[in-house]
């Protein structure tokens, strides 16, 4: 998953649709200024303002938390439980004798060298897989900050008794407008973008079996496509009119990124691939993969064979669902 550039590439393409569900397209943020962001990070070549940037969106838990990676994470630190058992057995003698004896063989110093090279390796693998997920992230925050700094700049006070009844429903101070659009891009991202620190624990616990795939970013595509319509509902029924064409905005983005967009991606390709949907339908019957029967493949063309050629679109969309 983290070691394959063509994973990479399909976590960044694919989380452009958690934008895009959102109606997060056109004028609002710029995507590549979160790049920008981010690539320095990862780069370590963040200046002051950068860096005091990525902390305030680290707490208010906007990035670092890509489902699929930290979930890796666990299961790599975690395995079936064992970690404790040999924390403990590295206590007795038995295990401080084999750690002398591995550090007094011949290959010691390799094998420690080799190890370090690898790790290293993987910890840039892991820097950029988790940077895929952040540029959408920052991307979203600052399209929502707009999005509502545009919509309180046309009431009466500047919103900001709109912001002061908001905080108080959520329990919070009132501390100016602009902490109010930090605070409320951030809960909105983290409620309709996956965030692995959001799934509950009995969802975590599940990685554990020793069958299945990723456990909690599935979990986390239903919480937060329920929570985006859910959302987008609200906002349409608010009394503000400000308010009410965010949530048609919301709406609009989530009906055509889950149900318009692909239907309409596959139609194209029928008109100008040439392969008719029944013969894609026949095709995924008797000859595609197991693991395709039911997926939404778009036709490009056919091979030397005749048979049809596609793209598995179901790969790219987490929506697929």
């Amino acid at each position: 998953t983290v070691l394959s550039p063509i994973t990479q590439i399909r976590n960044v393409t694919s989380a452009a649709l958690f934008a895009a569900a959102q109606g997060n397209v056109g004028k609002g943020a710029n995507v590549f200024e979160s790049v920008g962001l981010v690539w320095d990070d990862i780069l370590k070549k963040t200046s002051d303002e950068q860096l005091r940037e990525l902390q305030e969106l680290q707490e208010l838990g906007v990035i670092g938390s890509q489902a699929e990676l930290q979930e890796l994470r666990a299961l790599i630190k975690e395995g079936w439980g064992t970690e404790g058992v040999y924390d403990k057995a590295s206590r007795t003698k038995l295990g401080r004798e084999l750690a002398q004896r591995v550090s007094r063989s011949e290959g010691a110093d390799f094998l420690d060298s080799a190890g370090k090279k690898i790790k290293g390796v993987g910890k840039v693998a892991e820097d950029f897989y988790q940077g895929g997920d952040n540029v959408w992230k920052i991307y979203n925050y600052k399209f929502e900050q707009n999005k509502l700094r545009n919509a309180l700049s046309k009431m009466e006070d500047g919103g900001e008794a709109f912001a002061r009844e908001r905080m108080e429903k959520l329990g919070q101070d009132f501390v100016s407008v602009d902490d109010f659009l930090k605070k409320e891009a951030a809960d909105i991202v983290k409620n309709t973008v996956p965030n692995y620190n959001l799934a509950p624990d009995a969802i975590k616990e599940l990685r554990k079996l020793p069958f299945g795939n990723f456990i909690a970013f599935p979990y986390e595509i239903m919480r937060t496509g329920i929570n985006t319509i859910g959302r987008g509902l609200d906002e349409l029924a608010s009394t503000n009119k400000e308010i009410q064409k965010i949530g048609l905005r919301r709406l609009s983005g989530a009906t055509t990124t889950f149900g318009i967009a692909p239907v309409a991606l596959s139609e194209f390709a029928y008109a100008v691939s040439g392969v008719t949907e029944e013969e894609m339908g026949a095709f995924k019957r008797s000859l595609a993969a197991p693991w395709e029967k039911n997926a939404r493949l778009i036709p490009t063309g056919r091979d030397k064979n005749g048979l049809p050629t596609y793209i598995n679109y179901s790969y790219t969309n987490p929506y697929d669902m």
